[in-house]
Parts: C-alpha cells; sequence; structure tokens
C-alpha cells in the first residue's frame, strides 16, 4: 500500500481523531490503490486556502497520492473558501475562482484584444465601444466585485491562485473522503476538481461517510432481540440531547446467529452515534478484524468506528457498509471512469 499524510478537517468531526490514529489505513476503489496512514495532519476548520498550502507541502515532499478527510455534498466541497467567509469552495466556487483567475492572467499576460468580446464573457457590463484602457479598467472593477461578492480580499485571492498554480499536475490521484461528493454516481464535482486541483484521478463516496467515537459494546448472550432506534440520544460528557435524523443497524455475520450488533445513528450536522452489542470480546475481536480493518488481532474494549452510509445513496440492500468490506469499494466513484 501507498502511504499517504491525509489532510484531516476535525470540525463537526468528533470521531475521525481517535479512528485515524487508530486504525492507519484507508480503502479505495482498488486494492492497488490502497493506502497506508502516516503522520495525519489535523486541522481545526480545513479552507480551500489551507488545503491548498497542505496539498503543497505533500507534493513538495514527492508525494503522488494525496488523501482528505472533510465535510461535502452533491455540489461540491463543503468549506469555506478563506477564513470568516462566506463562500463555500464548492462546484460554484470553485469555478468561479477559476474563471477569476484565467480571466487575470490573460489580462496580466497582455492577452486580451478583444475587449468587448473578452467582458461580454465574463458578464462584465460596460456600454458602447471601448478603449483598451476602459477595458482594463471595467475588467479590474469587476474583479473587485465579484471577490466582494465571495468575501475574498485580492491578497486572499493571489495567495489561493498562486498555491493551485503550484501544485497543478504534481501528484496522480486524489482521494476525498466526504459525504454525496459522487451523488447519483454523477462525477460533476469530480471532474471539477480534477480540472482545479490539477490532478488525473479523482475518488469520493456516492453516499454519506460516518465517523463514530468511542463505541463501547457490552456483552449480550443473545442479540437477536435489540430494543428499537431512540427518537433522541445523549451525545456522551455534554449532557445534550439531539435528535436522531436517520438510522442503520446491521447484525453480523447475520441475524440467524448474531455474534454482534451495531446501529449507526444520524444527529445531523455531521454528527453520528452508535449503539453496539457482543456476545463476548472474542467475537468484537473478530468482528474488528473482519469487517472494519484487516488486522491480526484486536483486544481494545472500546473503539472509533467509521463507514459509508447506503441508505443515503439508495445502493444495495444493506444500510452501512464498513472499511474491510468489498462493498466499502463498491460506494466509491471515480473520475475520469475507467
Amino acid at each position: 500500500m501507498a502511504n499517504v499524510t491525509p489532510i484531516i478537517n476535525l470540525s463537526h468531526y468528533n470521531g475521525v481523531r481517535p479512528y485515524y490514529t487508530r486504525f492507519p489505513a484507508e480503502p479505495s476503489k482498488t486494492a492497488g490503490f490502497d493506502m497506508s496512514i502516516v503522520s495525519p495532519v489535523f486541522v481545526d476548520e480545513l479552507t480551500l486556502g489551507k488545503l491548498l498550502t497542505h496539498i503543497k507541502q505533500r507534493t513538495d515532499a514527492n508525494e503522488k497520492q494525496i488523501l482528505v478527510v472533510c465535510h461535502g455534498q452533491p455540489s461540491g466541497l463543503f468549506m469555506r473558501v478563506v477564513p470568516d467567509g462566506s463562500q463555500l469552495a464548492d462546484n460554484k466556487g470553485l469555478t468561479a475562482i477559476m474563471t477569476l483567475g484565467n480571466a487575470r492572467d490573460l489580462v496580466l499576460g497582455g492577452k486580451v484584444t478583444d475587449w468587448k468580446t473578452f467582458l461580454s464573457g465574463l458578464g462584465a457590463t460596460f456600454a458602447g465601444d471601448i478603449t483598451p484602457a476602459e477595458g482594463r479598467a471595467t475588467f479590474d472593477r469587476f474583479v473587485q466585485t465579484q471577490l466582494q461578492n465571495m468575501s475574498i480580499t485580492s491578497a486572499q485571492f493571489d495567495d489561493i491562485w498562486s498555491l493551485r498554480k503550484q501544485i497543478l499536475h504534481k501528484f496522480d490521484r486524489l482521494e476525498i473522503r466526504a459525504c454525496n461528493l459522487a451523488f447519483g454516481d454523477k462525477t460533476d464535482a469530480l471532474k471539477l476538481m480534477s480540472e482545479f486541483f490539477g490532478v488525473a484521478t479523482v475518488i469520493a463516496p456516492r453516499c454519506t461517510s460516518f465517523y463514530l467515537p468511542a463505541v463501547r459494546p457490552p456483552v449480550n448472550p443473545s442479540l437477536r432481540t435489540v430494543p428499537p432506534a431512540p427518537s433522541k440520544v445523549q451525545i456522551p460528557g455534554t449532557g445534550v440531547d439531539k435528535t436522531v435524523v436517520g438510522s442503520g443497524q446491521r447484525f453480523f455475520p447475520d441475524q440467524n446467529s448474531p455474534t454482534f450488533f451495531l446501529r449507526v445513528m444520524d444527529l445531523g450536522n455531521f454528527q453520528f452515534i452508535g449503539q453496539a452489542g457482543t456476545t463476548s470480546p472474542g467475537a468484537t475481536s473478530a468482528w474488528v478484524t473482519k469487517f472494519l480493518m484487516r488486522l491480526t488481532a484486536f483486544n481494545d474494549p472500546v473503539f472509533p468506528v467509521h463507514g459509508l452510509q447506503t441508505w443515503t445513496s439508495g445502493a444495495g440492500s444493506l444500510p452501512y457498509v464498513l472499511p474491510a468490506e468489498d462493498a466499502y469499494r463498491g460506494e466509491l466513484v471515480v473520475f475520469p471512469t475507467p
């Protein structure tokens, strides 16, 4: 497996740090792309500017595969372009940045000869025929208006555009673990990120990615009957009740003769919590090493969990899949399509 130093967003993720610290591997679409986690970088709130900075550090170290764990949605990455800014680095935001950056490069390079056609293509407003000087002044005003609308300063835009140029075509594959980027098997967001980051291959889930904080399965000799999912749960250590907006449960290896049970509950706002049960500590060890992570042995009574919610994608018969299952690979979508 290739060694990767993942860039991991901590914002709203209460289970992501313990998971990648305890289980240092991440499967990909194919076994040949599987990744071994080395020295993960945890960021309190990942922005596009911070992401580009960290990707540059990885490409400067000659890393060719980059793993990013962050928030997403069908319309693209769910992160700000800059701290405290209003513009997201989603499909709309990345497209706007590339449009402005490429246009500015043409202007600064003296390659604009037909200012009317150039400005019309950008959607800039002007009246009648214009001289080159008037065209340049109109363009500068247009850029400033666009940046103001995105809550980005000129200096911040310069930094982002400079960082982008420095990573283009410097790595081969971008793996993103973010919710629903390829929802419905659509690759629009992945194609755009391929262009923006200058990387040939992008791989991301078509469904919701979840990370559960510490799960401590109690021993129950019989797991055939479990309580129904609660409507509310209390987040451990906070005393705060949260509404359960969705849940999925599985018996392992099957419901007829279960030795392990796991229910995943979605609390909204990227928060998840789990309920588990086991027939014995040995059953827990066997479950972890078969379904969660291919380890030679595992004896911890408390552990984090990661998986993909297939109930959000409508794919398959399982409510969620786990990293050591082949079905996990099936929830990952590749651009360009093989």
